[in-house]
């Protein structure tokens, strides 16, 4: 019970201690500041949540680029993918179309001498090979894998060790 500095002096209400001013506050005016406290705490919980719900916004948003970007590199990697595969198999059905030219006689016998003409789907070693004669070719064939260096070395190596 609250009474104001009036009723406590005409009551004779005295504590053992000092008597103190309390202001009389009505009712209506408790509840008031009561529903302002409620109010602001409310909105405290409100920018509070909000905050939260930004900072998960942010994190979320990271998580949603990334997948943009594994989505994005996964395209350009099958379109890279698909368009070494339409070459191969271009050029896969250009050997099968020149298998029927490398099948013929004169085409054969140019080869055997050096000069047989260059397809379209030749690979690398093809191209050199037809350009050199047959008697020849395992020597380039050395020269190409890197072995005539080590059998120079040994062939050197075995006539000094000999003299």
């Amino acid at each position: 019970m609250q009474l104001c500095l009036k009723c406590t002096r005409s009551r004779n209400v005295v504590n053992e201690g000092q008597l103190l001013t309390i202001p009389y506050v009505p009712s209506a005016i408790k509840d008031h500041y009561r529903r302002l406290e409620e109010l602001k705490r409310v909105e405290d919980m409100e920018i509070t949540s909000q905050r939260r719900s930004l900072k998960l916004q942010e994190e979320n948003q990271a998580l949603h680029v990334l997948k943009i970007q594994r989505a994005w590199r996964g395209f350009e990697g099958r379109k890279n993918i698909d368009s070494f595969l339409k070459e191969r198999r271009l050029w896969f059905e250009q050997r099968v179309i020149d298998i029927h030219h490398r099948s013929k006689l004169g085409y054969r016998v140019a080869c055997f001498f050096g000069g047989g003409t260059l397809l379209d789907s030749d690979t690398a070693r093809e191209t050199v090979m037809k350009k050199v004669p047959f008697w020849t070719r395992n020597t380039v064939i050395d020269l190409v894998q890197g072995r005539s260096r080590s059998v120079w070395i040994q062939s050197v190596n075995t006539s000094v060790s000999c003299s």
